[in-house]
């Protein structure tokens, strides 16, 4: 098995064990959050934001125009490396 997959099927055993594992992240700002994975129920996904009228109406009356995949990968190419700085 490879490392990968090790630290995944170790990580599985320790379900319902009380045990904690982390994920850490912040929104922004200085504030850290923290959420226990193995509490985890269900991971929903989220409506794509530039589907959303609130968010394409403010987009485009400061933009000038809906938004659009080079929106997204351009948001994106910011947002990424400081999500993984944090």
């Amino acid at each position: 098995m490879s490392g990968v997959l090790s630290s995944v099927d170790a990580r599985t055993q320790l379900v319902g064990q009380n045990r904690l594992e982390l994920l850490l992240f912040h929104l922004g700002g200085n504030q850290r959050f923290a959420i226990n994975v193995f509490k985890v129920q269900e991971v929903m996904r989220m409506v794509p934001l530039t589907k959303m009228p609130e968010i394409c109406e403010r987009w485009k009356r400061i933009k000038g125009k809906d938004p659009d995949q080079g929106d997204v990968d351009a948001l994106f190419e910011d947002f990424v490396p400081m999500q993984l700085d944090c």
